[in-house]
């Protein structure tokens, strides 16, 4: 009987990690930014918790953003910034731009926890549709790229093997639709669909 309710649980889980991310193709497809960030968020934070069991919330997250950071980097700002998995990236927080923290820590402190806890990034902080990070004309902006980055961090884990996102959903990345259902849970063929 135990092992059917793990199953159980399991099955729950994915399901709700595939309306996470249906629901952040559907707010990025209508430009809803936020919201497509704080479903992405919430994604992170269901795949986290299922693959590092260990420590609190932020420190599973920041595993998770540290397992998968190549793919973050290169996909977020669009192949002008690449960081390998575990390294540290220091980059200005929009939250404080005269200072610099870690990529992992700004995702989690400055975008996750704003768009959870306040429903909004900080005022001077807004998303754009171009490869550009940081100050232009006195507001901070992050690349809407970032989305699709953790989106396909989310995908890559092992743990979201078997997730199927409706065909009538797509993720178009460069003009091109990402194959989510044939990459979801295979890290390496993320990685390789983007020629990491």
């Amino acid at each position: 009987m135990l092992y059917s309710a793990k199953i159980s649980i399991k099955i729950i889980h994915t399901m709700a990690i595939d309306d996470f991310l249906t629901a952040t193709i559907c707010e990025w497809s209508h430009n809803n930014y936020s919201v497509a960030m704080s479903s992405v968020c919430n994604a992170v934070d269901a795949t986290a918790r299922e693959e590092f069991s260990d420590g609190g919330n932020k420190n599973r997250y920041l595993k998770f953003l540290n397992k998968y950071l190549d793919i973050i980097t290169e996909v977020g700002f669009g192949g002008a910034i690449f960081s390998r998995p575990g390294s540290t990236l220091n980059i200005p927080d929009p939250c404080d731009p005269n200072k610099t923290k870690n990529i992992t820590e700004i995702i989690y402190d400055s975008i996750r926890c704003y768009l959870t806890h306040e429903a909004s990034l900080p005022s001077n902080v807004e998303f754009t549709d171009r490869a550009f990070y940081g100050y232009e004309n006195n507001i901070f902006k992050i690349p809407t790229r970032l989305i699709a980055a953790l989106f396909l961090a989310v995908i890559a884990s092992p743990i979201n093997t078997g997730i199927s996102i409706s065909e009538s959903w797509q993720l178009i990345l460069d003009e091109k639709a990402v194959p989510i259902n044939s990459l979801a849970g295979d890290a390496s063929k993320v990685r390789q669909y983007l020629g990491l």
